[in-house]
């Protein structure tokens, strides 16, 4: 899983495990992040707000 800022740089590298992880954003600015995660198969693209 990748989390990348507003300006494209990466913020957050993680591996994950199991079907539910959580992230810990608390030391986040506010702003748009985009979260990548690769699930093997296809790449899911979200976008989320802090």
């Amino acid at each position: 899983m990748l989390i990348f800022d507003n300006l494209g740089r990466l913020v957050l590298t993680s591996t994950l495990t199991g079907n539910r992880t959580t992230v810990d954003v608390t030391g986040f600015l506010p702003g748009v992040y985009l979260l990548k995660i690769h699930n093997g198969q296809k790449v899911i693209n979200r976008k989320f707000m802090k």
